[in-house]
């Protein structure tokens, strides 16, 4: 980008967010509670994070009974509402922690305050053939075509509840579907686990294994496991768990981050780098939850206004 453009797209809002799954968009509307303006930055193509991979209902949320794309479709409608403005696809260019300062693809953004609420990354196994057979016939996320699963026998790797729901959403796309998991149980939710048993003609659940590799020519054939077995598959989901999205901060501000590489908060979301506050999953390595979400949502945008605003009575 030309710097004839930046010069036409500079923005200045009173707090800059990094992300658009439900906790940035959440923060955006605390922020405009509390009389901040505020600017939504989103790397991905689309708003809402996690919430675009929940098909079936939540089940946990206080007053909400519909499924993740419901919800996110309900709290993006109020963030536009509110003229909030929200960027996606963006690319950092550089980013001035101190000075509040990013510059991206989309201008030059210049804030009193920074939100970091880039939630998660899909792990990887890293094991040979992972990225040779990478969208040819292994993926990390079913939600955006189930299709290309259908009628081909799909190992899924993984425990929890996204591997389990994503078994169950293709239980009547494909003949034969593989669970393989690490430990000697399923750690999924207590009704996806019932339904699973309920299908186990179709679902053949392996425990105490591991993936060794991938095998195949053009397109996935085989799947090794560390007991010297092999699958025999044309498709592969891996589905192990996340982990934080803190690349951003992680080679300039390491001491900011925990061993696990979540960022580190005080009780008022606060990180250890002045003017950055952080909330969601990226800071909250036990116990996360929509409801945790929104409340340091709430807490972040309450503390960024006292700071700006001393004499302001909260």
């Amino acid at each position: 980008m030309s710097d004839q453009k930046f010069l036409e797209n500079i923005y200045h809002p009173d707090v800059l967010i990094f992300g658009a799954g439900f906790s940035g968009l959440s923060t955006a509307l605390w922020c405009h509670s509390q009389g901040l303006s505020s600017h939504v930055l989103e790397i991905a193509s689309l708003e809402g994070g996690q919430l675009n991979l929940v098909y079936h209902r939540l089940r946990d949320y206080p007053g909400f009974m519909g499924v993740g794309g419901e919800l996110k479709n309900f709290l993006y409608r109020q963030v536009s509402m509110l003229k909030i403005p929200v960027d996606k696809e963006i690319k950092f260019e550089s980013i001035d922690w101190e000075k509040k300062l990013a510059k991206t693809n989309r201008g030059l953004f210049c804030a009193k305050a920074l939100v970091v609420a880039m939630g998660l990354n899909l792990k990887k196994l890293n094991v040979p053939g992972e990225d040779k057979f990478l969208d040819k016939s292994i993926r990390y996320s079913a939600s955006k075509d189930f299709f290309f699963f259908k009628n081909k026998t799909v190992a899924i790797i993984g425990s929890g509840d996204g591997a389990v729901e994503n078994a169950l959403l293709l239980l009547d796309l494909c003949p034969k579907i593989y669970l393989v998991v690490r430990g000697d149980k399923l750690k999924a939710r207590g009704d996806f686990v019932h339904k699973l048993r309920l299908n186990k003609n179709k679902i053949e659940v392996i425990y105490n294994e591991e993936v060794t590799s991938f095998e195949g020519e053009e397109i996935l054939e085989k799947i090794c496991l560390s007991s010297g077995k092999k699958l025999t598959c044309q498709r592969s989901l891996i589905k192990i768990g996340f982990t934080p999205q803190t690349q951003l901060l992680a080679n300039i501000y390491p001491e900011s981050l925990s061993q696990e590489g979540h960022i580190k908060v005080n009780s008022c979301q606060e990180t250890l780098i002045p003017g950055i506050w952080a909330v969601g999953d990226v800071c909250t390595p036990q116990f996360p939850s929509l409801s945790v979400c929104a409340g340091q949502s709430s807490v972040a945008a309450k503390s960024i206004a006292k700071k700006l605003h001393p004499s302001r009575d909260y």
